[in-house]
């Protein structure tokens, strides 16, 4: 007799995994190829490494009927014709919006956008992006993100997942449903956008050709999904309102699920607000400037590995390098800062610096730098939330005691790390299960999947210690914001 699996494919900026999931049983394989991440790309080069991929894990694996199939992937737009076919490089995250097309169409925009969309008015939105394609287009197309390219390609069918319509500042986050207003002001039709669902939901069935060629079943659903970070946010533990959940990576994503409908606030505090992959929650926070991937641009100039006696010997004196008390301060974000003060002409800086002061110095006041981001999000989300007691860690930071330490300390409260702390695989795994009724519901999905294992706690005083840096800190802000801005 068969056994009953899962696919759960995860694609990244810097790698795509995919994983079989045994009912009863847990990870049964997984692969992963690394991904160049760049700021353009070539969507069906991309499915073609994925599709090979699946294959090298399927081919030996005959014993196995695989019920469901999920995808996330990091968050990416691709313009299509009306047969699916890319019809120019799609563009990742990483792509500048054109700073032309904010001037130009802002104007325009109804005085209540920010609120219509969740978040201030900016160059990161799709729409900046492949708006004016769709605008000149002769022919029907349309536009994808990344993720649900490929759930056309495994199913025929375009469909948007909420949560990434939520990023092309054509969407009401109130009414969850494309803009008529933005549409209009942006002079795009209506015909250019996919029907909506929300990430818990089926697309549909794997196509005869895609089952035959990835050694899958003709029965095999696939389901909506989301973007990694938000599917990394649901396998972390973020199940229902009140959970914080931080992913440390190349940049911070850090979200609070909430039934919180006062969209005006949220953006006066320099928030974002996003539907979450089931109704009735909204995910407010957003993502920081760099902040992992700063860490490693130090690490690779200076020729240090996490193995490395330098870096060993940074962990064991961690409590004894005290930067901020020395005032020694470092602005992580080398390519500009986000949420919440969205200030995309600031770069990394170091102010304070001193003769006696080594690499160990400035790579604490860096991860200090970043800790006093993610304060500085706390702040705007508790005038919003009330006090928040507790934050979930996930992604590659949430590796490092220390990196905790010093996040706990300056955020005021306890963090607790899941099991996997990779969870976007498990996020995948969850919404698949629940789809093919392997759990009882999503909550339960992910305890079973990935509970709870550890915890860092901080004392009072240093939380108190750095309460004075982290003043320091946002004055230092203010003053390099105006510098960057002249």
């Amino acid at each position: 007799m068969k056994k009953k699996g899962i696919l759960a494919v995860d694609v990244g900026s810097s790698s795509i995994r995919a994983t079989v999931y045994i009912k009863d049983e847990g990870v049964n394989k997984q692969l992963a190829v690394s991904n160049k991440g760049e700021a353009r790309f070539s969507a069906e080069a991309l499915w073609g490494r994925l599709a090979t991929l699946i294959k090298s894990l399927t081919k030996d694996e005959k014993n196995i009927n695989y019920e469901a199939v999920g995808v996330s992937a990091f968050l990416g737009w691709v313009v299509v014709d009306q047969f699916g076919v890319p019809v120019e490089k799609a563009w990742s995250w990483m792509a500048h919006g054109n700073e032309e097309e904010v001037k130009k169409f802002e104007m325009f925009l109804p005085e209540d956008a920010p609120q219509i969309i969740g978040r201030k008015i900016n160059e990161e939105l799709g729409v900046f992006r492949w708006g004016r394609i769709l605008r000149q287009a002769e022919k029907n197309y349309m536009v994808l993100s990344l993720k649900d390219y490929l759930n056309f390609k495994l199913t025929g069918v375009m469909k948007m997942d909420r949560t990434h319509a939520s990023y092309t500042g054509l969407f009401s986050i109130k009414q969850k449903k494309w803009d008529s207003r933005l549409l209009k002001a942006f002079r795009i039709d209506a015909s250019s956008l996919p029907p909506l669902s929300y990430g818990y939901e089926e697309v549909g069935n794997i196509t005869p050709e895609i089952a035959l060629d990835l050694g899958l079943q003709l029965k095999t659903k696939v389901i909506a999904g989301g973007p990694d970070g938000t599917l990394a946010i649901l396998g972390g533990g973020g199940t229902r309102a009140g959970k914080t959940i931080e992913v440390m990576g190349t940049t911070d994503v850090l979200f609070h699920l909430s039934d919180n409908k006062d969209t005006e606030k949220i953006v006066e505090k320099g928030l974002v607000r996003n539907c979450y992959i089931f109704p009735d929650l909204y995910a407010i926070g957003g993502p920081t400037g760099m902040t992992g991937g700063t860490l490693t641009w130090l690490m690779e100039n200076w020729n240090w590995t996490f193995e490395s006696k330098s870096f060993q010997q940074l962990l064991h004196s961690w409590a004894s390098i005290t930067p901020a008390e020395e005032g020694l301060f470092v602005i992580p974000f080398l390519t500009g800062a986000r949420v919440p003060d969205w200030s995309p002409a600031i770069r990394g800086s170091i102010v304070g610096l001193t003769p006696s002061h080594t690499f160990k110095d400035i790579y604490k006041a860096t991860v200090e730098g970043i800790a006093f981001g993610t304060k500085d999000i706390f702040e705007q989300l508790e005038s919003i939330t009330g006090v928040i007691d507790t934050l979930i860690a996930i992604g590659g930071g949430a590796r490092n005691e220390s990196f905790l330490l010093t996040r706990a300390a300056s955020i005021g409260c306890r963090i607790v790390i899941p099991k996997e702390i990779e969870a976007s695989t498990f996020g995948v795994i969850a919404l698949a299960g629940t789809l093919v009724h392997w759990f009882d519901d999503i909550h339960s999905a992910v305890a079973s999947l990935n509970p709870i294992s550890g915890e860092i706690k901080t004392s009072a005083e240093e939380i108190e210690q750095y309460k004075r840096g982290y003043k320091q800190y946002k004055q230092l802000l203010t003053i390099l914001n105006t510098w960057y801005n002249r």
